[in-house]
C-alpha cells in the first residue's frame, strides 16, 4: 500500500518538458545511522542492488564505512564531522543525492520484496506528487495521519495529512525548493504537505 502527498503550493505543468518517472536508475535511498551495524545490514539487503545508497554515518567510525563500502558496491558511506541526528543527517545526505527521487529510511526498516516495485508502479498511476511512503505492516507503527477529508484505501495510492520520515520517497523535482528542509531541520515530518 502506498500512501502520498502534494503539496500546498501547487507547481505548474509548463515548469516541466518531459514526463518524470521513478526508476531504479534515478531513485537514491539516504540511510542515516548511529552506531547501527547490528541492523543496517537487513536494511541494505531489502533494497535493490541496482539502487543507489547513501549512508551517512554519524560516529566517525572509519571502521564502519570501510567495511560497508567493501561488501556492497552499491552503498556510498559518508561520514559526518558530528552527530547531527536523523532529521539533520537526512538533510545533509540530500545534498549528495543526484536522482530526481530520494528514499529516506531508517536504519531499522527492512522493506518487504516488492516496495520499490509497488512505488514505482503507483507512482506512475498519479499525475503530480511530492512524496510517497509506505505503510508499515506494523500496527502499532502507523507511519502517516490521515486528515479530515482523507479516506484509507486498502487498494489504491490515498492523499494523508502526514507521514513520519522512517521510510518516505521524495520527488526532488517537485520539492524544488527542498533546500528549505536542509536548513529548518523539519525533514522527519513535513507540515507542508496536505
Amino acid at each position: 500500500m502506498i500512501i502520498f502527498f502534494t503539496l500546498i503550493e501547487s507547481i505548474s505543468i509548463v515548469d516541466y518538458t518531459y514526463h518524470m518517472s521513478i526508476s531504479r536508475q534515478n531513485l537514491t535511498a539516504v540511510i542515516v545511522t548511529f552506531k547501527s551495524k547490528n541492523v543496517i545490514h537487513d536494511c541494505i539487503r531489502s533494497i535493490s542492488e541496482s539502487i543507489k545508497i547513501i549512508l551517512i554515518e554519524n560516529s566517525m567510525d572509519k571502521e564502519f564505512k570501510e567495511n560497508i563500502e567493501n561488501r556492497y558496491q552499491n552503498v556510498e558511506c559518508i561520514l559526518s564531522s558530528e552527530n547531527l541526528g536523523m532529521g539533520s543527517g537526512n538533510n545533509f545526505g540530500l545534498k549528495y543525492v543526484k536522482t530526481d527521487y530520494a528514499f529516506i529510511l531508517n536504519p531499522d526498516v527492512i522493506l518487504e520484496t516488492n516496495c520499490i516495485d509497488e512505488i514505482i508502479l503507483s507512482s506512475q498511476k498519479i499525475e503530480s506528487f511530492s512524496i510517497i511512503a509506505p505503510i508499515s505492516n506494523s500496527i502499532e507503527n502507523q507511519n502517516y495521519k490521515l486528515g479530515k477529508n482523507h479516506v484509507y484505501d486498502n487498494n489504491n495510492a490515498f492523499k494523508v495529512k502526514s507521514v513520519d520520515g522512517y521510510a518516505m520517497l521524495l520527488n526532488l523535482k517537485n520539492l524544488t525548493n527542498y533546500k528549505f528542509l536542509m536548513t529548518t531541520n523539519i525533514l522527519m515530518k513535513i507540515s507542508l504537505c496536505i
